[in-house]
């Protein structure tokens, strides 16, 4: 949980509403779910991002997996909280230092590749990169690359 230990109003409707589901990210804002999203990895986030802009900020993000390429991201949208199902102590850590409420069904000491043998390739360029818009250009360039 985060120094912001306030529960935002949207955080629950999110959380529930992924974990009832199939969908692997959902966002709510104003009382109501806004944007539903599926697929691997960040992507879904990333598409998110294009698609509402300015209406993630103070929204209160669900994901099924949040590492901390994706707690990145998500400070940068400006969104109010995060629950991921499964989350890493790197994200953890950066959102609440960030002052983003957070919670994690599963809280991990880090996101692995698909193949559970080493760390995540977004989680390793995140966690190398202390200053976060040099790991954001570089999470970008490698997503361009893939």
């Amino acid at each position: 949980m985060s120094a912001n230990t306030s529960r935002p109003q949207d955080h629950g409707l999110a959380a529930d509403e992924l974990l009832a589901s199939e969908d692997s990210l959902v966002v709510a804002s104003g009382g109501r779910v806004i944007l539903r999203g599926n697929g691997p990895g960040i992507k879904p986030i990333m598409e998110a991002r294009e698609v509402l802009g300015d209406g993630f900020v103070g929204a209160a993000v669900a994901d099924r997996v949040v590492g901390m390429a994706a707690a990145l991201f998500l400070h940068e949208a400006g969104v109010s909280s995060v629950f991921g199902e499964i989350l890493s102590e790197h994200a953890r850590d950066y959102l609440v230092e960030s002052g983003i409420y957070v919670e994690g069904e599963t809280v991990v000491p880090h996101i692995t590749n698909r193949r559970g043998d080493d760390l995540c390739p977004l989680e390793r360029i995140a966690v190398e990169n202390p200053d976060p818009e040099e790991a954001r250009s570089r999470i970008r360039e490698f997503l361009a690359d893939s």
